[in-house]
């Protein structure tokens, strides 16, 4: 997704490296702050490129929120789990304000370091 095709409160908002919090495995080079749509109370991390330190892990399941299927991810490098994947996005998720990252990782299971902050320099 181009820039320009990226809601403008997208832009400004600072890149993240996550790493497991059990394991200090980098699991994440692009994560970012994220509310969940479902649910604005809750607070995670997102990315919308394949993160490299995770996998796939159980059989697809919805939430009580919305109609989305998802599956868990753990860490590859002690198979706790961090956060989900959105496999199939639902049409009221699709028809909101979205980024486009449909990996999600718990803020109690990752942590983040700041990689690009909101004005585009690296940290």
């Amino acid at each position: 997704m181009g820039s320009q095709n990226v809601h403008p409160q997208f832009r400004s908002k600072t890149v993240c490296i996550l790493s497991c919090r059990s394991c200090h495995t980098t699991v994440c080079q692009r994560g970012m702050n994220a509310i969940l749509l479902a649910d604005t109370r809750v607070e995670l991390f997102s990315t919308d490129s394949v993160p490299s330190g995770v996998q796939r892990i159980g059989p697809e399941y919805t939430t009580n929120n919305c109609h989305c299927k998802i599956r868990d991810v753990a860490c590859l490098g002690c198979g706790n789990v961090l956060g989900y994947n959105v496999t199939t996005a639902c049409f009221s998720c699709l028809a909101d304000c979205n980024n486009g990252h449909y990996w999600m990782f718990y803020s109690s299971a990752v942590a983040a370091s700041e990689r690009i902050n909101p004005k585009g320099k690296i940290a």
